[in-house]
């Protein structure tokens, strides 16, 4: 779980910091593909994060049921 954690909060640093350069150069250049362009990278940078979020939430529920059941004793 800790090696999961640390390879998808990497995954989403870069993610992040990319979509970042294209908000950057999208919000230099005034085209109507870089305004298209822009408004995608700022919701990106707020979804990836929460979509990380759920994703290591489910993992973690499914993880807890999973011992759970091992934990039970057999009838």
């Amino acid at each position: 779980m800790k090696k999961a954690k640390q390879v998808l909060a990497i995954l989403g640093i870069v993610l992040i910091i990319g979509i970042n350069v294209v908000l950057v150069f999208a919000a230099a250049s005034a085209t109507e593909a870089d305004s298209n362009m822009f408004h995608a990278a700022v919701v990106t940078v707020i979804l990836v994060p929460v979509l990380l979020w759920i994703y290591l939430y489910i993992f973690k529920l499914i993880k807890k049921k999973n011992s759970e059941e091992k934990d039970k004793p057999e009838e």
